[in-house]
């Protein structure tokens, strides 16, 4: 290989690398960390810390739930990245990455349609973590269930866990 190619080829992989690091999943698979409290400051207020510290006590307490967490797409990148990393997220932020079949289903559950409680049995759903802001509705109609328990709520969302898991 010429010197030549061989930097353009170096520069390559470093610039892949910074991208990779870059983002919420490189830089817990590359570094192994999850969020950085530092970072509570700086972020929107609309960014979800307090329901990811509730999660992490959850996790701390062995009581986090196994199965999948439902949670707005928008948020998944976040929870991949910040949350403990036995949270299995419904989806990330990117929908088009999602089956056809699961961004319908996700749309309906996030809608609240009649069959909502149906499909998050179907997908072996047993946390849920809603935004306040948008979907106030559907935390009324999960407050509304006997099926769920709230375990946390503040000014940005709530968190639901299944009273029986799947």
């Amino acid at each position: 290989a010429s010197p030549r190619g061989l930097r353009w080829s170096l520069l390559a992989i470093v610039l892949v690398c910074c991208f990779a690091f870059a983002t919420p999943l490189g830089a817990r698979v590359v570094l192994g960390k999850g969020h950085s409290p530092k970072l509570a400051g700086i972020v929107s207020a609309q960014t979800p810390w307090g329901i990811v510290q509730h999660l992490h006590k959850l996790s701390s307490e062995d009581r986090l739930p196994a199965g999948q967490a439902f949670h707005p797409h928008e948020w998944g990148d976040f929870l991949l990245w910040a949350a403990p990393q036995q949270l299995r997220v419904f989806g990330i932020s990117q929908p088009d990455s999602m089956p056809r079949e699961v961004w319908s289903d996700y749309l309906a559950i996030i809608n609240g349609t009649f069959d909502w409680e149906y499909l998050l049995d179907q997908y072996g759903v047993n946390l849920v973590i809603l935004d306040d802001e948008q979907h106030y509705k559907l935390i009324e109609q999960f407050g509304k269930s006997e099926r769920w328990q709230r375990t946390y709520t503040d000014s940005v969302g709530a968190v639901f866990v299944r009273r029986q898991p799947n």
